[in-house]
């Protein structure tokens, strides 16, 4: 009975050790990594995806961002000028964009000029779309 007990106990030591890991889901170690957010834009319900997406890169082409990495629902962009970086992951999706920056500028912190120009073109390539329906 005493083998039978240390047994289960072993067993119960393996799952929990398993489950401690399985559960974490990988993506949250990649979060960590993308910095604060700092816009969140509103997508029109009459939008599509296609039509958030396509408003983002027209945004960052038209501001000489450079597209590091494109995955569904996501474009990570950087600029650099002088001592001001800065890397924005953009997620996106129909209802809503949002804009989490890593980067630092002369005055310290993300540039926000920068970001707030992006978040202004956004908006304008969103509401052309919006026309254009």
């Amino acid at each position: 009975m005493k083998a039978f007990s240390q047994n289960i106990l072993r067993a119960l030591m393996v799952l929990a050790f398993c489950a401690m890991f399985s559960l974490v889901p990988s993506s949250r170690a990649a979060d960590a990594n993308i910095g604060a957010n700092v816009a969140t834009i509103t997508v029109s319900p009459k939008l599509t995806v296609a039509d958030a997406e396509s408003a983002i890169q027209q945004a960052l082409i038209g501001r000489k961002w450079v597209v590091r990495d494109k995955a569904p629902g996501q474009i990570v962009a950087h600029y650099e000028r002088g001592k001001n970086v800065a890397t924005l992951t953009i997620r996106y999706d129909s209802s809503k964009i949002e804009i989490y920056a890593l980067g630092q500028s002369r005055n310290g912190g993300a540039p926000t000029n920068w970001i707030n120009f992006l978040k202004s073109d956004i908006d304008v390539f969103l509401g052309r779309a919006l026309l254009s329906k």
